[in-house]
């Protein structure tokens, strides 16, 4: 649905996350700062992203990253056997 414009850079990493150990502000309503990106790499399984101002789901894989936009309100769900981590951009 996004992408990723191309005057933006990588900044930050987080760990890697599976559905026991997701924290729990990515389960709930959140968003990202002004002009930061996000995007969600699966490792094995796979996610469910739903951004709350339209309905929108995606079921992110691993041949299907997730792009978030800067202020975009979304949420996460894990499904079982998930791993993944999320990358930013600025």
């Amino acid at each position: 649905m996004f992408s990723l414009p191309e005057d933006v850079h990588a900044f930050r990493t987080t760990d890697t996350f599976d559905q026991d150990s997701i924290p729990a502000g990515l389960l709930k309503e959140h968003q990202l700062k002004e002009n930061t990106w996000g995007k969600i790499h699966i490792i094995e399984g796979k996610l469910i992203l739903e951004f709350l101002d339209n309905g929108n789901l995606q079921v992110l894989s691993k041949d299907k990253p997730g792009i978030i936009p800067p202020q975009v309100f979304h949420q996460v769900r894990a499904v079982e056997g998930v791993r993944f981590y999320v990358e930013f951009w600025k």
